[in-house]
């Protein structure tokens, strides 16, 4: 409804799929971490499932899609709707934090904000943003 109000066309980018988009099923990281499913301590000891992304290509995935946004439209406001290890990914890079897993909980519908200069810098202005769940 909202696209449609704005006159915009939403795109859908495979790129910015989770790691596990392969799958047959979708289990909450938080589900799978609160029962100690074996699925998350496989993923704890850096072992992954079968048909998901080892983590150094969905990185390059999710930071290559990313950068691809940005450069597809400069000086514009471009909004991606993804899952939290997506969004953990590019955070991390722009950040130059390591991770496989991730180094934050992303709040389910949260924003965070990039700001992107045309030089390549890519600054973190937000993080987290959950004010607009309050109503």
């Amino acid at each position: 409804p909202l696209a449609a109000r704005l006159g915009l066309t939403p795109v859908i980018d495979d790129d910015i799929s989770e790691f596990d988009r392969n799958s047959n099923e979708y289990v909450p990281i938080e589900e799978l971490r609160g029962t100690n499913d074996p699925r998350w301590l496989r993923m704890v000891r850096g072992e992954w499932e079968e048909g998901h992304d080892h983590p150094d290509l969905f990185r390059k995935r999710v930071v290559a899609a990313c950068e691809r946004m940005i450069d597809r439209h400069p000086g514009a406001r471009v909004v991606a709707v993804c899952h939290g290890g997506v969004i953990n990914q590019y955070l991390a890079h722009i950040l130059g934090i390591q991770t496989q897993l991730g180094f934050f909980y992303p709040q389910y519908t949260s924003i965070h904000r990039v700001v992107a200069s045309r030089e390549g810098l890519r600054s973190l202005s937000t993080l987290n943003e959950t004010a607009h769940l309050r109503g």
